[in-house]
């Protein structure tokens, strides 16, 4: 027994389902079935077997497969595990249906059966492109496009518009941003015309959009109703308007005149007979006017013939019919619509749109400006005032104002390209129930041909452009790394890419200066060379003239004005070669003979002729020999070739760019912060053309941090001024307990270094205090010594007064004598003192020399006088540098010692620095973020940046004011004036109950979010201490409470899953 394949069985099964017309069956067929409605068709399948002529196996088989099925559903259902959230998420619905495609339309039907009629109506109210050639054409005209300037000439010509190039643009077209949006209707595809595309080629290209279509339309009629219907039209001369024949021939009115009376005279009394027969009668005399005064203009068209019309239905049936017909059987069913084409054109409408109803079809959302032209708001105005005054433009339906989107006051248009840039309340929009704010005229263009490429994730985000500064070891580079990661960007290390291609632009500049000097000094000593050739070559000429001169000597006259002129001439000459430096030997030659024969002449000029002769004649042959030299010299080379090769080695040269080369250590450029930000941009540029594919939709601007840029006043102002602006600019600080934290990575990072200086100040001060120590134990030994010293020549002194007065005293002479020398002898005491002392005394003072030796112990002096003197220096120091210890300080602090001072003075000038560099950012309107290091990981500072970053572009929460009651009292106001039930509850309840009863609160209703969220706890709010975020209202048990909620809305709102305690 032959049996079909399973995948046969589905066709078969589908077209059986929608053949029996079960709603079940139809549902299962078209997929949006439940497992229990599966389980009821498999019941009923077999009850079906009167609608499907085929073998009982087969039905059996079909019957297994929705068994097979049902049991998987049946797995599916027990292991899926459904989370505990609202279904009706927005912003989950707001993204389903930017990612959806829009309807598509496709109207087929013999010429003229009214497919351009349907599909006008279509697009009104489905809110679809209509993509017809005509329309196309005009546009393209009247926007003056390239396409639309060549449309013009060729109409202008008389010429025909080939179909290529109409297929071309209907393509562009369909393939629009607009149409991605909003979805087509093609009513033109396939054309009869096979000229450029054969039937099939259209059919395939149909195929093969990117937008598929998803509705077919087909509209039949007869041949003979359509042929009669199209060959009865009349086209006006004037206005071109197309007239159907029960417009313009009167028996056809007359005739539809009667069908009419006699349809509405059963069920109605006479005198409404009479009124209705009479306004029917006025009626039908003005429209019989208006036919008598149109009548002579209209025409028949030479394709309203019904010979032509009849052609061209065969055509029709010939060439497009059949393939028609496969790619209606090809396609769902369920969204085939056919439609009888005698029927008017507006009840093919109603007819359509009560098919759309049932298909759950989306329309495609619109967008609406929020703001006419006579209407004008300040671009100053605050956000919150702003907003306010939008959400109130133009409402759908009372209490249902304009919500806040997350994208603020940013235009998403430049948000999407990588630039922040604030919207302007003249290009203000709402789609999708939401505020949108454009920047200008050229974004809001693009916004209302289709909004969605904008609107979708990733979007909206920070395009990453941030500058991280801070002091050395503050953690920026660590920082820019982890940025970069999270955001998918490259970290641009300006010391790394920029300082070394400005150097090396610096370099190129120095080397073309050299070479400018260089082959300006080769020109002005090759001009040098080439005035001194000239000057010689003056001189030649002039000895040259002298000597024609001389020459008429011979006849005994001398011309004394030629002689004058030629001693000026000669004069000139030589100061010209003064003025311009020393000449040569030979023109100095030259010289000094005219000279000699002048004098010659002079002395002379009385003498005998024969002397003369014979004088004349020696000095006429030595300047013939030497003018024909120079004429020999002058003749065989040219000028330039006379004088040396000069190059960049020669002396004058070098002499000349010496002082240039010296310079080239400070040659510059003449703006170097504005080569700088040309480098930045530079490299910024191909930053971002790398990584561009960093993450799926992704901005075209943007993912660079800037790491270790100079906070140079001068620097930013260049960057600023060529547009470098970044979005967020990141100091990072260290203000708490004087820096204690970024002293203590200093430190950490420099520990060996600094701990060196800090044991060679400490051994330096302990040596320099040792040395202190020995010098005054030195100075007291030695005050020792004096004393003993002067204590015993006071004992010799009195011993010898006493022998003195024991003396001979028997005569007086020598008593005097004695007397004498004992005055003398204590004068001379203080230079001779030894003659004072006794020998034995004088050789007791030799060995105090070195009174060290009497107090050390005589152990270590044996040692002393082993070692050398440079090792017992370097014993002493290694012992002494055993007994420094580094100065104790806490764990997370530094030691306080004189080592970490230059590291203060730096930072302290960065702080200056950036001090005076934050007034010209702030300036700039660009936002900076100050982190604090201390006590904070990388982790948590990373996570305060990206919350600083992306805050912009998420809901805010408000607290609620006296403007959102007067908002809330005007909604209500407006609603009890369109609903009048309203009033009668109004006397039962208090108005007040009423409006609370009717607000839009949160998730959490009238419980408080924030106590639910940490503890875990039902708590009532206050609804005094009321919030707003996204349009709802939450009320809080305390201001603290509150205040959280609106620094973190996002934490205290359920959002793919239901609340969960911390």
């Amino acid at each position: 027994m032959h049996t079909l394949p399973d995948h046969q069985l589905r066709k078969k099964y589908k077209r059986l389902c929608l053949s029996s017309k079960d709603p079940i069956c139809t549902a299962v067929a078209t997929g949006t079935t439940s497992l229990l409605n599966l389980q009821k068709s498999t019941l009923i399948c077999c009850a079906l077997s009167s609608f499907y002529k085929s073998k009982t196996g087969e039905i059996s088989r079909i019957v297994h497969l929705l068994n097979c099925v049902f049991c998987v559903m049946t797995s599916q259902e027990k292991t899926e595990e459904y989370p505990f959230a609202d279904i009706f998420d927005e912003d989950e619905t707001e993204r389903n249906f930017l990612l959806s495609k829009p309807v598509c339309f496709v109207v087929f039907g013999k010429p003229g059966v009214g497919k351009t009629t349907l599909a006008r109506y279509i697009t009104q109210a489905w809110k679809c492109i209509r993509v017809e050639a005509l329309p196309i054409l005009e546009e393209q005209i009247a926007a003056e496009t390239e396409s639309g300037v060549m449309l013009q000439s060729m109409l202008i010509s008389g010429q025909s518009i080939p179909d290529e190039l109409v297929i071309k643009l209907m393509l562009e077209k369909l393939n629009s941003p607009e149409v991605c949006h909003f979805g087509y209707i093609i009513t033109e595809i396939p054309s009869l015309s096979q000229d450029a595309m054969t039937t099939l080629q259209q059919i395939e290209l149909i195929k093969n959009l990117n937008l598929k279509p998803d509705v077919i339309i087909n509209i039949k009629c007869p041949d003979y109703d359509l042929c009669q219907r199209i060959s009865g039209q009349r086209q006006h001369n004037n206005t071109g308007y197309i007239y159907s024949r029960d417009q313009w021939d009167p028996e056809v009115i007359e005739n539809h005149r009667k069908k009419k009376k006699e349809a509405q005279k059963d069920g109605k009394g006479e005198e409404e007979e009479e009124e209705e027969e009479q306004e029917e009668e006025e009626a039908f005399i003005a429209e019989m006017q208006m036919v008598a005064e149109i009548l002579h203009h209209l025409v028949q068209r030479p394709e309203d013939y019904l010979e032509n019309v009849e052609n061209i239905v065969k055509l029709y049936k010939e060439t497009i019919l059949q393939t028609l017909e496969e790619v209606m059987a090809e396609h769902n069913p369920q969204y085939l619509i056919e439609l009888n084409g005698n029927k008017p054109a507006e009840e093919l409408f109603m007819i359509v749109m009560d098919r759309l109803k049932y298909l759950n079809l989306k329309r495609a959302a619109i967008l609406t400006k929020l703001q006419g032209a006579e209407e004008e708001i300040n671009d100053t105005m605050e956000n919150d005032e702003l907003f306010r005054t939008l959400a109130s433009y133009k409402l759908i339906a009372p209490r249902y104002r304009w919500q806040r989107s997350k994208w603020g006051r940013t235009c998403p248009v430049n948000l999407k390209d990588g630039n922040i840039y604030s919207g302007l309340p003249d290009y203000s929009v709402s789609f999708l129930g939401k505020i949108y704010c454009l920047s200008s005229e050229e974004a809001l263009k693009p916004f209302l041909l289709n909004p969605r490429p904008y609107l979708l994730p990733p979007m909206p985000g920070p395009p990453c452009k941030v500058f991280i500064l801070g002091p050395q070891y503050s953690g920026k580079t660590t920082l820019c790394n982890m940025l970069a990661e999270n955001y998918k960007g490259k970290v641009v290390d300006y010391a790394q890419l920029v300082q070394p291609r400005f150097d090396k632009a610096r370099e190129t500049l120095v080397e073309n200066t050299i070479a400018e000097a260089t082959a300006a000094a080769i020109k002005v000593v090759k001009e040098k060379l080439l005035r001194e050739l000239q000057a010689r070559k003056q001189a030649e000429t002039a000895l040259r003239e002298f000597q024609r001169q001389y020459e008429k000597m011979e006849f005994g006259v001398f011309p004394m004005e030629a002689t004058h002129s030629s001693i000026d001439e000669e004069g000139y000459i030589q100061g010209s070669q003064r003025d311009r430096g020393s000449s040569l030997v030979d023109t100095e030659e030259a010289k000094t003979k005219s000279e000699n024969v002048l004098h010659d002449q002079a002395a002379k000029v009385d003498k005998d002729d024969g002397k003369e002769t014979g004088e004349t004649f020696t000095f006429k042959r030595h300047s013939q020999d030497a003018s024909q030299d120079v004429k020999l010299y002058s003749d065989t080379a040219p000028t330039e070739d006379l004088i040396e090769e000069v190059t960049a080695d020669h002396p004058e040269v070098v002499t000349m760019i010496e002082e240039t080369i010296k310079m080239s250590q400070d040659i510059n450029f003449e703006q170097p912060y504005e080569k700088h930000a040309e480098i930045l941009q530079e490299v910024l540029g191909e930053v971002m053309e790398e990584n561009k594919d960093r993450f799926p939709g992704a901005p075209k601007y943007g993912g660079w941090i800037v790491d270790n840029c100079p906070i140079v006043k001068e620097l930013w102002m260049a960057l600023i001024k060529k547009g470098i602006i970044p979005d967020l600019v990141i100091y990072l600080s260290d203000t708490e307990n004087n820096g204690k934290c970024l002293f203590n990575r200093i430190y950490l990072q420099k520990k060996s270094e600094i701990d060196s200086k800090i044991l060679e100040r400490l051994l330096e001060e302990l040596q320099k205090k040792k040395k202190e120590e020995e010098e005054a134990r030195k100075a007291t030994e030695e005050e020792l010594r004096l004393e003993e010293e002067n204590r015993r020549l006071l004992e010799l002194m009195k011993v010898k007064a006493k022998e003195a007065e024991e003396t001979d005293n028997e005569d007086e002479e020598e008593i005097e004598g004695d007397e004498l020398e004992v005055h003398e002898e204590p004068e001379a005491s203080h230079d001779t003192r030894g003659s004072w002392l006794p020998e034995e005394f004088e050789a007791s003072e030799v060995p105090e020399t070195e009174p060290e030796a009497v107090s050390e112990p005589i152990e270590e002096t044996t040692v002393e006088t082993e070692i050398p003197k440079g090792s017992k220096e370097g014993l002493e120091i290694e012992k002494l540098s055993e007994t420094v210890v580094l100065p104790e300080f806490p764990e997370d602090s530094y030691p306080d010692v004189p080592e970490m001072e230059p590291f203060k003075e730096k930072i302290g000038s960065f702080i200056i620095l950036w001090k005076q560099l934050e007034a010209t950012i702030s300036e700039a309107y660009i936002k900076i973020l100050n982190l604090e290091i201390a006590d904070r990981t990388p982790q948590e500072l990373l996570q305060k940046v990206v919350e600083t970053m992306e805050k912009p572009f998420q809901y805010t929460a408000w607290e609620l004011t006296g403007e959102d009651y007067e908002e809330e009292t005007e909604d209500y106001q407006t609603e009890a004036e369109v609903d009048e039930e309203l009033e009668e509850e109004e006397e039962e309840e208090g108005e007040d109950k009423m409006k609370e009863r009717k607000r839009h609160l949160g998730d959490t209703k009238h419980f408080c979010p924030v106590v639910l969220k940490e503890n875990f706890i039902l708590q009532p709010g206050n609804t005094e201490e009321a919030a707003k975020y996204r349009e709802k209202i939450y009320y809080f048990s305390s201001a603290e409470a509150k205040e959280k909620f609106l620094e973190h809305p996002e934490d205290y709102v359920a959002h793919e899953e239901p609340l969960k305690p911390l």
